[in-house]
């Protein structure tokens, strides 16, 4: 796919073909992906329940993060983007993420510890570049990393 300079590319690079050559994940399977990712990541921390308060906060930081960076450093994709054929690929080149970016998107899933209201305001604040970029769908992790989430036909 050709796509448009990023703000900030000179506009001679606008014109060279950058990213994948794949269809985009649409914002509706990502935020599936995402709900079933959580689902798995609760069942995770509620695995902890026995642990004292600042061991349960650690859980509810360190799970989100560690989840989210493996799977997309190792993988390219959480297991909710695997059953939903989505894959996290560089925006340069479409390879797989290494561990610094996959760190980078997974570093914001630790929000969960501020509470639910802070939670929630993050992850709309996340989100909502993604809905106002129709070029690439990006959220803030995705463009802070230099990712895109694509989606791929099952084999």
């Amino acid at each position: 796919m050709n796509v448009p300079a990023e703000p900030g590319e000179s506009p001679a690079e606008e014109h060279q073909p950058t990213g994948p050559q794949e269809p985009l994940g649409s914002v509706l399977a990502r935020l599936s992906a995402r709900l079933l990712d959580a689902a798995l990541m609760l069942i995770a921390v509620l695995a902890g329940a026995s642990l004292s308060n600042a061991g349960r906060i650690a859980l509810l930081v360190a799970v989100p993060i560690l989840y989210e960076t493996v799977m997309v450093a190792a993988a390219g994709r959480t297991v909710g983007k695997m059953l939903l054929g989505l894959h996290v690929v560089r925006r340069s080149d479409g390879g797989r993420p290494g561990w610094l970016p996959a760190l980078t998107r997974g570093t914001p899933s630790g929000v969960l510890a501020a509470g639910p209201t802070v939670a929630a305001v993050l992850m709309v604040l996340s989100i909502l570049p993604m809905v106002g970029d129709t070029r690439l769908q990006r959220s803030l992790q995705d463009r802070i990393a230099g990712t895109v989430v694509v989606q791929r036909q099952r084999t």
